[in-house]
């Protein structure tokens, strides 16, 4: 552009006079950046339009995929039970670890029982926490990574979803989702894990994942023991269906 001497108005490069004013305009005034950004080529316009927004395409599909981490499948994580129906869930959850010899044993849980069951086994209860942090401020250690809670979906296709909060510098919550099919305690199948809502399709990831997430808080767990041992191998047969988890446990012969 080219400015008039008089009214200082912004004129096109070639324009002898003012488009303003109509005084005549000293070429002599012209800068060579004018020139330069008047002769620029078109190609390279575009080109730099192209890399522009290819580069927003990328900044927002890393934003979106941070949100994504950030995210937990839709779900009821309640967990508080009343005494009679604590007491009512730990007989069903001893029925099965002793497998009534003469008596078949149908019995059904919902997700507030699966989820209290969760929590206690993976070692997520309040106390457990509170001995976790004591344990880490004794050892002088800070975790960045802190598993906070855990819910058990009951999916209406028949499966079981698995979800665990995790707190990040105690601020931000991740969420590590394991969904797959079980037929019996001893036969889960994962077929999906992702983290937030971002599905993770390569295997190497997902069991790197889950170790690092689950594995922790299975390891000393008195619980887990004796689900691994008592309760799993006594479930025959696992359905889910109508919001209820029910398992079967045959008698022994």
């Amino acid at each position: 552009m080219v400015k008039c001497p008089k009214c200082q108005a912004d004129n096109q490069i070639g324009a002898i006079f003012c488009r303003s004013c109509g005084d005549k305009l000293d070429i002599g005034e012209l800068r060579p950046d004018d020139i330069k950004k008047a002769t620029r080529s078109p190609e390279k316009s575009i080109g730099r339009i192209i890399r522009n927004v290819i580069l927003l395409i990328l900044l927002l599909a890393i934003v979106g995929g941070v949100v994504l981490l950030a995210l937990a499948p839709p779900g009821d994580w309640s967990n508080t039970l009343s005494d009679a129906e604590s007491k009512e869930r730990n007989k069903k959850i001893v029925a099965i670890m002793r497998r009534v010899k003469r008596q078949d044993v149908d019995l059904k849980f919902n997700q507030r029982e699966l989820n209290a069951y969760a929590t206690e086994v993976l070692r997520l209860t309040s106390d457990d926490k509170r001995k976790r942090l004591e344990e880490q401020i004794e050892e002088r250690e800070k975790a960045m990574l802190v598993p906070e809670a855990v819910r058990v979906d009951l999916l209406a296709d028949g499966r079981l979803r698995f979800v665990l909060e995790s707190r990040l510098w105690n601020k931000i919550s991740l969420y590590t989702v394991v969904t797959g099919s079980a037929n019996s305690g001893t036969d889960f199948r994962i077929e999906q894990v992702a983290a937030g809502r971002l599905p993770i399709p390569v295997q190497r990831l997902t069991n790197i994942l889950i170790e690092k997430r689950f594995r922790p808080l299975m390891q000393n767990s008195s619980k887990y023991e004796a689900f691994q041992k008592r309760v799993a191998p006594n479930a025959d047969e696992i359905v889910v269906e109508n919001g209820e988890l029910k398992i079967k446990s045959k008698k022994k012969k």
